[in-house]
């Protein structure tokens, strides 16, 4: 199975491609953007490429050589933006660490703790570490600890969180 984009749900080697079908174009369109700046945009049309199949092989080629010259300007912007380690807003404390809530019956109980992080091209890529398998504070620690391997940086030390509090501020967000 192919390896999915979390951010749009869609397959990473359709990353930065979009299919357009209207009555007078039909192509693969690649935009590659960073930060919401433009980078390169190209459209490659079924017809001048010969047919659907080869205009997207094209347009992945395309792609990749575009991300491969423009590597330390994406690579720039993912570090700058959206990599941090802490936030107020969050539950956990730790930006990237959230506990999964199970909201089937109240009360509400924590299930798994996910560890998030930037890959290559913006991509967002989770782990997920169950209370069941590894206990509340160990399926904590492991997400802590895979989220700052993945950005690399040295794990801080970090309470865990009580459950109490985070439970009732999702009850009362719902």
């Amino acid at each position: 199975m192919a390896a999915q984009n979390k951010i749009k749900n869609r397959p990473v080697e359709m990353r930065f491609i979009t299919r357009m079908d209207y009555e007078r174009t039909a192509g693969w369109w690649v935009r590659i953007s960073s930060a919401g700046r433009p980078i390169a945009n190209k459209l490659f049309s079924d017809s001048k490429f010969g047919g659907k199949q080869k205009a997207l092989s094209a347009a992945k080629k395309w792609r990749d050589r575009q991300l491969d010259a423009h590597r330390g300007i994406l690579a720039l912007a993912v570090n700058k933006h959206r990599i941090h380690t802490s936030d107020r807003r969050s539950l956990s404390g730790i930006t990237g660490v959230s506990p999964e809530i199970e909201k089937r019956s109240l009360p509400y109980s924590i299930k798994a703790w996910k560890a998030a992080w930037p890959a290559d091209y913006g991509i967002q890529m989770y782990a997920r570490f169950s209370v069941v398998v590894y206990g509340y504070q160990g399926a904590f620690n492991k997400a802590v600890e895979r989220r700052y391997a993945e950005i690399g940086k040295p794990v801080p030390r970090k309470r865990v969180p009580a459950s109490k509090p985070i439970l009732e501020a999702i009850e009362a967000r719902d």
